[in-house]
């Protein structure tokens, strides 16, 4: 088991630097995940690390020594290739069992060793099959009994699933953090795909343009974004990030010294309430999605919104257009902050739907992204709506309103693109 430690670790050709400065220290049997989009250094990182990129700047340590110079074939590790890197003319057992025949190891060892990591990986009955005989999740089992069998310090993994469909993709995520667990070992795992980052590192690094964007958790990654890459790429569907219109940035301005020109909002699409007009007709009577009462259906969203999401701070509701009065009457008791915006288009997931708006020039202008995104997964709210998709239908021009709470919104310095709040 080892430490891996890089430190302002670079790498250029033709003098164009691929990746900068990078910086980051796994502790022992932790698993870190290498996230971000393609040609974001992150495949450059793995490969420096396994020895198979020379000629870089920084400092690269394993368990507290320098490793720049040390072969790769010293540094007691093995990696898992996107494309598995079989030997087609060699059997599942042979390919298993290179690694130890390099290393002369005696028959009757290696037998054994090969056994005992086929049957860990269910591959038992395909010793004797050659690469082309077999199914990509089986190809992919075998790269990794081949990486095992060396029993290294440290495991390095490059995109492994990528070659896989989706449901053999979560099956075989969920094997190799069972691996993981078992080996009790240092991992380092490549991946574009921000489920895999999340479901399986202890600790993700998310990588753009060559350089760190964050080094964290996935909870703290997801819940305080370091800034609007992070908030844009973490999530699906991602934040809605939107420059905010007068009003609101009146109600903030009190606590950043910035201009509203230089503000982003960052609002998850799971925290923006919805209500539409074609919704709010006299047979929502029977399917309210709060206390019976004659208010409105907007009134009932608007009331179930405050009453669980408010803060008790000034801030905690907003409303662009002021009308307290009519919230009054609705039995908010606060003000509450909505997004004006015309519907496009809905999509009806089953265990969710995901609402597709233009936003209205009044309420603000998006950043980065055409449409404003609204996720609803609330139980009760999603079992109304899934009766009433006819009247959100874009077909003709539906107008709608989206509440959010301020608590989940993020704060943006647009020079930047730095969080702020």
């Amino acid at each position: 088991m080892v430490q891996v430690s890089l430190n302002k670790i670079s790498k250029k050709y033709d003098e164009n630097y691929i990746i900068k400065d990078i910086s980051l220290e796994s502790q022992d049997k932790e698993f870190i995940v290498l996230v971000g989009p393609s040609g974001s250094g992150k495949s450059t990182i793995i490969r420096i690390i396994a020895g198979l990129e020379g000629d870089f700047e920084g400092e690269l340590k394993f368990a507290g020594e320098t490793v720049n110079d040390l072969a790769a074939k010293d540094r007691n590790l093995s990696m898992v290739f996107q494309n598995y890197a079989l030997y087609p003319h060699k059997t599942v057992f042979e390919n298993i069992a290179f690694p130890l025949v390099i290393k002369s190891e005696p028959k009757a060892v290696i037998k054994e060793k090969v056994h005992k990591v086929a049957e860990k990986l269910d591959l038992m009955k395909y010793l004797e099959r050659k690469p082309g005989q077999l199914s990509g999740g089986q190809k992919q089992r075998v790269a990794v009994a081949r990486a095992l069998i060396k029993e290294p310090q440290l495991f390095l993994m490059d995109e492994p699933l990528s070659n896989l469909d989706a449901k053999l993709r979560t099956s075989t995520r969920q094997e190799i953090r069972k691996l993981y667990q078992e080996l009790n070992s240092t991992f380092i795992y490549v991946t574009h795909d921000q489920i895999e980052a999340m479901s399986l590192g202890d600790r993700i690094a998310i990588l753009h343009e060559g350089k760190i964007q964050q080094f964290d958790t996935p909870s703290k990654i997801y819940h305080e974004p370091a800034n609007t890459f992070v908030a844009s790429f973490i999530g699906s569907p991602p934040t809605n990030l939107f420059e905010p219109n007068s009003t609101l940035f009146q109600a903030l301005k009190g606590e950043f010294k910035l201009n509203q020109e230089d503000l982003i909002v960052g609002i998850r699409p799971e925290y923006l309430y919805l209500t539409a007009e074609n919704l709010d007709h006299e047979d929502n009577e029977n399917a309210e999605i709060g206390d019976d009462s004659e208010q409105s259906l907007e009134g009932r969203v608007a009331e179930r919104t405050s009453s669980r999401l408010r803060r008790t701070n000034d801030r905690s509701v907003l409303n662009v257009h002021e009308d307290h009065e009519d919230n009054e009457n609705a039995g908010i008791g606060v003000p509450v902050y909505a997004l004006e915006a015309e519907l496009v288009n809905v999509e009806n997931l089953g265990e969710e739907i995901l609402v597709y708006a233009r936003l209205n020039e009044n309420s603000g202008k998006l950043n980065g992204s055409e449409y404003l995104i609204a996720k609803i997964n609330n139980a009760e709210y999603l079992q109304f709506l899934q009766g009433k998709l006819s009247f959100l239908s874009p077909e003709s021009p539906v107008k709608l309103r989206l509440f959010f709470d301020p608590k989940a919104i993020y704060l943006f310095d647009k020079r930047s693109g730095m969080r702020i709040s």
